[in-house]
């Protein structure tokens, strides 16, 4: 598993024009790669919490946002939606069959997060409780996630990339599913 996700890394990052522009990066431990690390740290995590806002009240302008102008996603059971129109018509696609849907929570939950340059990687588990129209009943939905993100001119952080997939019910992080169990 970790071997595809490091080889999906790097075509994804090979493809995306990653090799053609390399920053001057000081010598590790500096100060100013530090400051410029910390910088960066905080960056994505704005990203983050614009995407858990966004998310929350499923605000497709807000989402869309999020993403580059060439963004990719690969969600599970569609084809590949590729730049800001895809995206747009996946979004409200996604809205319209949620309809009068209720999300209660939107929690990230990434276990790692990797700079690379004007590139990071990051990868976890997002959970979702959500409870439709006048129930009671609340629905939780766990997925995995990978998503490369682009640093913009202006420092912050935009989602170039994304795949995930339905996490099988009663599993976490680093855990495996029940054998047998099929979805």
């Amino acid at each position: 598993m970790r071997s595809t996700l490091i080889a999906l890394l790097v075509f994804t990052l090979a493809t995306s024009g990653f090799t053609q522009k390399r920053r001057t990066v000081p010598p590790a431990g500096t100060a100013q790669q530090q400051s410029r690390s910390a910088t960066d740290q905080a960056a994505i995590r704005q990203l983050q919490e614009r995407d858990i806002a966004a998310s929350m009240a499923f605000d497709v302008d807000s989402l869309l946002a999020l993403w580059t102008d060439d963004g990719v996603l690969m969600a599970p059971g569609h084809g590949p939606v590729s730049g800001r129109a895809q995206l747009r018509q996946f979004y409200e696609q996604q809205k319209d069959a949620l309809g009068n849907t209720e999300t209660l929570s939107y929690e990230e939950q990434w276990q790692e997060v990797r700079i690379v340059d004007d590139y990071a990687y990051q990868w976890g588990q997002i959970q979702s409780r959500t409870r439709a129209g006048q129930s009671k009943v609340e629905n939780t939905k766990v997925v995995n996630a990978l998503r490369i993100l682009k640093r913009d001119q202006d420092g912050s952080w935009r989602v170039a990339r994304a795949i995930y997939n339905e996490a099988r019910t009663g599993t976490s992080v680093g855990e495996a599913a029940p054998q047998g169990e099929r979805r």
